[in-house]
């Protein structure tokens, strides 16, 4: 069983080391608390392989991910596998 994460009205998960909600928990944590993503989520419990955001911020990612996917696809795909190849 893992820990819970707490999140406000605002849909905001909590930073379980300075008790501030932010959208993207994880990057503040690594900018603040000069502590990695597993660090953390080690120390408090929590599953290792779920991100830690506002739904908010995982709808946004989630858009900038679609507008881009043509050039993911071309440059992480094709052209890196082309790499591999030749």
């Amino acid at each position: 069983m893992y820990g819970v994460v707490e999140y406000n009205q605002e849909g905001k998960p909590k930073c379980e080391i300075c008790g501030k909600h932010f959208d993207r928990l994880l990057s503040h944590v690594r900018q603040k608390h000069n502590m990695s993503a597993l660090e953390y989520k080690k120390q408090f419990g929590l599953d290792v392989k779920k991100g830690i955001c506002s739904e908010k911020s995982r709808k946004l990612s989630s858009i900038k991910a679609y507008e881009n996917y043509e050039k993911v696809i071309a440059d992480n795909l094709i052209n890196k596998a082309l790499r591999h190849v030749l």
